[in-house]
């Protein structure tokens, strides 16, 4: 059985920053992240300090090792390009593929199994294990990956520039893949000294599972989902998106395509099923009596829309060009904060995007994925929806006028299918996994959240889009 991730010591992260980063930091909290765990860590011996945020997944079958270090290259590209994205730190012994093939910024290395409970919510952290605070409460949304956490950072923390566990590795075997290759100091049951850590490749069978490991900047601002967004806001999203484009028009394709619940290509099927997994939940009992009715009417709705995509849109698409997209530019991957937002748009001291995190979506498809999805988020949370959605078309085309990013008429034409599309799978994916965990579960939070944002869009314009 792998070890959970979350059941690190903070000796044992401070060791692997050192051990495969070459930073001595001090350890601080976790912050929310759907399957990578992720901890705040802030840098010592600098004259300024300086938080990152260590990034820590197993490999699984729809992020394979190959394809993980092929995100953190495009990350890489992105970040070269000037865009608000988190810059990586170079692994000391990074992972490469057989023919030598490496971004440099992705550690494969071996954990042993522990039989350490990650404590309860509320605990002090202490060398035992590290407190997890991913799963609040309450039904206030989590803080990103790689954003600010909620609670202020370590002082002096700079910003910008930050699967299933128990799978194993999949593709070829590969060269420069390390162990944890150090020692790091114990749990409870050994704190007095070190624990061996056995190498990856060397036979033992205690080795353990082995881990991914990134190591990035950490990204300050406000997650745009609970921030006061400026007027503006679609505008800004439009021009970022078609920077974004315009900078990975070049990056070479995925080592293998994947795809997943969020894949842009099955979004109509993938609306479909969540639906039949709602229609499911209610005839067994799952959907309390006073949301049934109004959930029924929107799940037929959004089925409405997944039609639509089905015959307006997915028929076109292997005719369209592809390139690598970002594929996730949503409200929760989007930081905002004060300053100078480094375009010629920017007003001093007015809300700007300041980050944009999470590339782990990244994949080839239709170019005009990006702007769709992109521009589907800009219509949560405000009185005109539709006309929030065309201010960001209109944004990113006059940003794209002559760059590669530049989309065609048919393009622009099945933006507004698609933005709603992927609003419908949002909140039928969201929907169908709150009503399983109970709507009262902690752990539904986020899914509430995501509803009650979702879906009155879909209301408003699934007869003005669909017909």
């Amino acid at each position: 059985m792998s070890r959970p991730l979350h059941s690190l010591t903070p000796a044992e992260v401070a060791e692997l920053c050192r051990a495969h980063f070459g930073l001595d930091v001090q350890v601080g909290r976790f912050l929310a992240g759907e399957i990578a765990v992720n901890i705040v860590v802030t840098a010592s011996g600098e004259d300024v300090a300086k938080s990152y945020v260590l990034k820590a997944e197993y490999p699984s079958p729809t992020m394979p090792v190959e394809h993980a270090d092929w995100f953190c290259a495009v990350q890489g590209l992105a970040a070269r390009a000037g865009l608000p994205v988190a810059r990586q730190v170079p692994a000391l012994h990074p992972y490469s593929t057989a023919a030598g093939e490496s971004s440099g910024y992705l550690a494969l290395v071996a954990v042993p199994p522990r039989d350490v409970a990650v404590p309860p919510k509320g605990t002090a952290v202490s060398d035992t294990a590290l407190q997890d605070t991913t799963k609040d409460t309450t039904a206030k949304d989590p803080a990103p990956a790689d954003a600010a956490p909620q609670t202020a950072p370590p002082q002096g923390a700079v910003p910008k520039d930050a699967a299933l566990p128990g799978a194993t590795a999949t593709g070829t075997q590969t060269t420069g893949t390390t162990p944890l290759g150090t020692e790091l100091l114990g749990t409870e049951a050994n704190a007095g000294g070190p624990a061996a850590v056995a190498s990856a490749d060397d036979g033992q069978a205690d080795a353990g599972p082995r881990v991914m490991l990134r190591l990035q900047e950490y990204l300050a601002g406000e997650v745009a989902a609970s921030a006061e967004v400026p007027a503006d806001y679609p505008q800004q999203v439009g021009r970022l998106t078609a920077r974004l484009v315009a900078a990975l028009a070049q990056a070479p394709a995925e080592p293998e395509p994947i795809l997943h619940p969020w894949s842009f290509e099955t979004t109509g099927r993938n609306v479909l099923s969540a639906a039949d997994r709602i229609a499911a939940l209610e005839s067994a009992g799952l959907v309390p009596v006073d949301m049934g009715t109004r959930l029924s009417a929107d799940v037929a709705l959004a089925r409405r829309v997944a039609r639509a995509f089905e015959t307006r849109v997915r028929p076109l698409l292997p005719e369209l060009p592809c390139q690598v997209v970002h594929q996730d530019v949503n409200d929760f991957n989007i930081l905002l904060g004060a300053g100078a937002a480094g375009t010629a748009e920017a007003t001093p001291g007015a809300l700007h995007i300041t980050g944009l995190i999470d590339f782990g979506d990244t994949r080839t498809a239709p170019r005009v994925v990006e702007l769709a999805i992109a521009a589907s988020y800009t219509m949560l949370g405000v009185d005109d929806p539709l006309a929030a959605l065309r201010a960001c078309v209109s944004a990113y085309v006059a940003a794209s006028a002559g760059t590669p990013a530049e989309l065609t008429d048919r393009e622009l034409e099945l933006v507004e299918v698609s933005a709603l599309a992927r609003l419908c799978l949002n909140a039928c994916t969201w929907s169908a996994r709150t009503l399983a965990a109970g709507l009262d579960s902690p752990d539904a939070a986020y899914g509430r959240a995501r509803m009650a944002r979702t879906w009155p869009v879909v209301r408003a314009l699934a007869e003005a889009i669909v017909g």
